[in-house]
């Protein structure tokens, strides 16, 4: 087995091949759990399609489309977090790629040489017959235009090769890199589609490090060549990355015009004409390649409500062995002090970590929007380097500062860098409706390792809470069935601000404190969560992080952290379901909660570790 090889595969709408390359991969002997799936379709209704048409156990990230080269950076992320012990080989492959038996052990054997960073197969395409597409590449002696070996040629033709030959660049569709070369060096992501992996190539060569095709390792691909307007535009990128200001004002026309030439005279095709000219003059972008964060400075504004929160957002990121600088505010309610006040010390803390951030490498965490969509507006008059704010609820259950339409225009017209949060795809959906301008980063709400918590339980008399302040969005009714018709034998419990008093249930008034309220949650059989409508539940993370299993409605974010199917979720339909959930929670949902926090905590470091190294 090739154990120390991972594999990313980069999908995008082909669900009719990406199973057969994925099948061709584990042919090779690359173990199931060292192969991942980075979809970048944005087809959230065809995800069973494609989960339907890999083999059972390949995990699946599903991504927004910023290119191969962002894809690929996701699935490096991934095995960083993910492989112990590293590996030591990084395989890419695009999604309609088939390779023939022992190709990957070939490029394996390639990269024997220690000087070697990257091995690349001959790339065949076609029917009967099968030519060469690619054995590798070169720049033009003079125009520097990147051109492939021996394209199209009979596969015959490259009998006489047997030995690993040296190239400047490597075709991306199917590519073995060494796992510290590609770590270490990372796609530029503003290329998008295309050249990205001649652009990478050429940076590993300027640090000494070696690119060889592989003639007896083969792979067939299917490829219908560059679009128009991507090889105008990523040429005038590669070569102001690599060439002289001549080539991007001179050799780039040539090589569009010479084109359009051939496209119009050998096929009538006119097409080309106009997205060739976009891609002449369409504004380049900057560097795609981000470093990863190497600190973060968090910033929570509610320093007695977030506090727990807090604690998961340093645990996570602490995973990563990444600096984390908390800073806490408390909010009016906890410190006495007034709004403004409040106010004027965000602002302040805002400009201290500005002015102490100085490096392309800090970035900062903003818990809780103090302002609402204004504070967007703050971090960009302040100048914020690599800023995020999380986004906990688009629109609040209760009436907020900072959420009106004109707030949210304004400060998605703004945002620039600028980055929101959410922790629910429901949270995203609204936020991409709203405020479509927004860059939205959907991240699973973090959590502690899971614990024991050592807290005596009777179970001949079960405790069953809710816990937390009163809103609208309660369901009381699902909460009169529960009281009627577990009254008798389980004991009920509201710990909470504001809440009326509800059938079959002790209401205790007032706020929880932290201390006590985890104090509550370790000591319940169960905890239910009586939303009718809401984004996330803190409350159903804690109770996770405790091996406690709560209920809640099955269409939610609850569904995320235990599974669509589970026993611990209530559909819509009569409010008797809801007992029915409660009683399976207390009978046989702690293993399940146990499982379910071990996986969502594998999942946030994952997720966590792909924002430290995109953000």
């Amino acid at each position: 087995m090739l154990n120390n090889v991972a594999a990313v595969v980069v999908h995008h709408r082909s669900y009719a091949t990406v199973g057969m390359t994925v099948r061709k991969l584990l042919e090779q002997d690359i173990p199931i759990e060292n192969i991942l799936v980075v979809d970048n379709s944005e087809q959230q209704e065809m995800r069973k399609e494609l989960s339907d048409s890999l083999p059972v156990g390949i995990a699946t990230v599903f991504v927004d489309n910023k290119g191969y080269g962002a894809a690929v950076n996701v699935g490096i992320s991934y095995f960083a977090q993910m492989v112990e012990p590293k590996p030591e080989f990084f395989l890419v492959a695009t999604h309609e790629t088939r390779p023939e038996p022992g190709a990957v052990e070939g490029l394996v054997g390639a990269l024997d040489d220690p000087e070697v960073a990257v091995a690349g197969p001959t790339l065949v395409s076609g029917a009967e017959p099968e030519f060469v597409w690619s054995a590798g590449g070169y720049l033009a002696p003079r125009t520097r235009i990147p051109s492939h070996y021996h394209h199209r040629v009979p596969i015959d033709d490259l009998s006489d090769y047997d030995e690993p030959v040296d190239r400047e660049w490597l075709d991306g569709a199917f590519l073995l890199y060494r796992w510290q070369d590609i770590e270490r060096h990372r796609i530029d992501e503003s290329y998008f589609l295309y050249m990205e992996e001649t652009d990478l190539h050429l940076r590993l060569a300027k640090h000494g490090r070696k690119v060889v095709w592989v003639p007896a390792s083969r792979v067939w691909q299917d490829s219908r060549g560059i679009p128009p307007y991507y090889l105008a535009r990523n040429l005038r990128l590669l070569f102001k990355e690599h060439e002289s200001p001549l080539h991007r004002f001179a050799v780039v026309p040539f090589a569009v015009a010479k084109r359009l030439c051939a496209d119009i005279v050998r096929r009538q095709d006119f097409s080309g004409v106009l997205p060739s000219l976009h891609g002449l003059v369409a504004k380049l972008p900057g560097t795609g390649i981000r470093k990863p964060l190497k600190r973060v400075n968090v910033l929570n504004p509610l320093g007695a409500a977030l506090r727990h929160y807090e604690s998961e957002v340093v645990s996570v990121l602490s995973e990563r062995q990444v600096e984390v600088q908390s800073t806490r505010i408390l909010e009016p309610s906890a410190s006495g002090r007034s709004s403004v006040a409040w106010l004027i010390d965000y602002l302040s803390k805002l400009s201290e970590i500005r002015r102490a951030s100085s490096s392309r490498e800090s970035g900062l965490l903003v818990l809780w929007p103090v302002l609402g969509y204004w504070d967007i507006v703050l971090m960009r008059v302040l100048g914020m380097r690599r800023a995020t704010l999380v986004m906990h609820d688009p629109r609040p259950l209760v009436k907020a500062v900072g959420y009106s339409p004109f707030a949210r225009v304004f400060a998605s017209a703004v945002s620039g860098s600028i980055r929101i949060l959410v922790h629910s795809e429901k949270a995203a959906k609204v936020l991409n409706a709203d405020a479509p301008q927004l860059t939205v980063s959907l991240i699973p709400h973090p959590i502690l390792e899971f614990q024991e918590t050592g807290a005596t339980r009777d179970p001949a008399k079960p405790i069953v809470r809710v816990l937390g302040q009163f809103k609208r969005d309660r369901d009381l009714d699902a909460l009169r069935e529960i009281g009627r018709s577990l009254g008798d034998t389980v004991r009920m419990e509201i710990h909470g601000r504001g809440w009326p008093e509800v059938e079959g249930w002790s209401v205790t008034p007032g706020f929880v404190t932290e201390d006590r309220l985890a104090e509550l949650m370790a000591g319940s059989s169960a905890v239910v969560i009586p939303y009718s409508n809401f984004f996330q539940s803190g409350i159903a993370i804690r109770a996770l992080e405790l091996g406690v299993p709560f209920v809640g409605p099955r269409e939610s974010v609850l569904a995320e952290m235990v599974g669509q199917e589970s026993k611990l979720l209530v559909s819509e339909g009569p409010k008797t379901l809801w007992t029915d959930a409660v009683n399976y929670a207390i009978t046989a949902g702690p293993p399940e909660a146990a499982s379910a926090a071990e996986l969502w905590r594998r999942q946030n470091l994952t997720a966590w570790s792909r924002w430290l190294d995109t953000r």
